[in-house]
């Protein structure tokens, strides 16, 4: 049995010598870096400390081990006190927590095998953004289909793409064209708890400041004083008319009244979707109101299969458009593509904040697209 003691001012020049002198059967016992102590820690340079041997005998199952070799070398060497060992500098801990992530999502990820890496790090970066998997390998699979093979290994052009595809699963419905003497009919429908009246104050705000239109309002939700009573401050704040109505025949004799304005907004009380007696309680009045557009309101904060149930249920009414309400609050909005991927109806207005009337913005898919991108960062 041979054992030394091999330095070098790195791990691979230590190693180097250990190869150089006792050859490729080499048994390393251990490795450390003792630290420098007293005056001399300011001068000189880091070194590394192989022990390492060659020629040892197994010991059968069983027997008592031997001494352990070398021990005796180490006291010589360090006395009775353990050497130091220095760590890792954080630079280097946070490089290797970032291959140990990356080795994960690699493994957990096995059926994307094969993907170049700069369009696996794409995917990746839409699983940040809370993008499910199934829509970010739908994504990563058109990419690869679309693009050629050296442009799957540039990252500036699998972002571009990914954007686009992203872009693209986005439905967005434009409103209807103005007609001159007579109002575009806007009624606003939806679960309880999305903001329905708080977006129909944005939307008489957008249409009577931002637009210079003419417009009245008009409420169902006599089931909530306090959403009255705030429809009403709005109406007064914008000199707009406004009524309240109880019955589908009012409803029908006040849409005739404001028939001349640019454009009637009709809110309605919220209702869950699987309440059946509340959802035929609404039939007559959307009846009544034969809106140019009927706009479902859905929340961001929502659940995704929540959402998707509401536009289901809701879908028993000739829904024209979805208004996506509360994106300030929502952590991610990834989800959202679930959402519009499974649903043909398109997006017409998104609400942003508290605002009125700055906090409504009209869908645009690229507009849309930055929101959900917005968290999607590399791991």
């Amino acid at each position: 049995m041979k054992l030394k003691k091999f330095e070098g001012r790195s791990l691979q020049e230590a190693l180097a010598r250990v190869r150089a002198d006792l050859g490729e059967d080499a048994v390393v016992l251990q490795t450390f870096a003792p630290a420098r102590t007293g005056f001399w820690r300011f001068f000189g340079r880091d070194r590394y400390v192989i022990l390492a041997g060659k020629g040892f005998r197994v010991v059968p199952q069983g027997k008592e081990p031997a001494a352990a070799p070398g021990a005796e070398l180490l006291r010589k060497i360090y006395g009775d006190a353990p050497p130091k060992l220095q760590t890792a500098p954080p630079a280097e801990l946070a490089e290797i927590r970032k291959l140990i992530a990356d080795l994960s999502h690699q493994m957990k990820h096995r059926d994307m095998a094969g993907t170049p890496e700069e369009l696996f790090q794409g995917y990746v970066s839409l699983l940040n953004a809370n993008v499910s998997e199934a829509v970010a390998k739908q994504i990563v699979g058109k990419i690869r289909e679309k693009l050629p093979g050296d442009a799957l290994r540039d990252r500036g052009v699998i972002n571009g793409a990914i954007r686009a595809a992203v872009q693209d699963m986005i439905p967005v419905a434009d409103s209807t064209p103005w007609r001159k003497g007579r109002a575009r009919r806007v009624m606003l429908i939806g679960p309880t708890g999305v903001g329905k009246t708080t977006t129909i104050a944005k939307l008489a705000g957008n249409y009577a400041v931002k637009e210079n239109r003419e417009v009245a309002l008009i409420t169902l939700d006599t089931y909530r004083i306090a959403a009255t009573d705030q429809l009403r401050r709005v109406a007064e704040l914008l000199d707009v008319p406004m009524a309240v109505v109880n019955t589908p025949e009012q409803l029908r004799a006040s849409v005739a009244e404001f028939s001349r304005k640019d454009v009637v907004l009709i809110d309605t009380a919220g209702r869950s979707q699987r309440d059946d007696q509340k959802m035929d309680e609404l039939a007559p009045f959307v009846a009544a109101a034969h809106a140019d557009e009927l706009h479902l309101v859905c929340s961001l904060t929502t659940h995704p299969d929540t959402t998707i149930d509401q536009i289901s249920r809701f879908g028993r009414f000739p829904v024209s458009h979805v208004i996506l309400t509360k994106v300030d609050e929502a952590a991610k909005l990834g989800l959202v593509l679930d959402v519009l991927s499974r649903v043909k109806t398109g997006v017409s207005w998104v609400t942003t904040g508290q605002g009125i009337p700055q906090d409504i913005e009209c869908a645009r898919r690229d507009r849309l697209a930055e929101m959900i991108l917005r968290e999607a960062k590399t791991a």
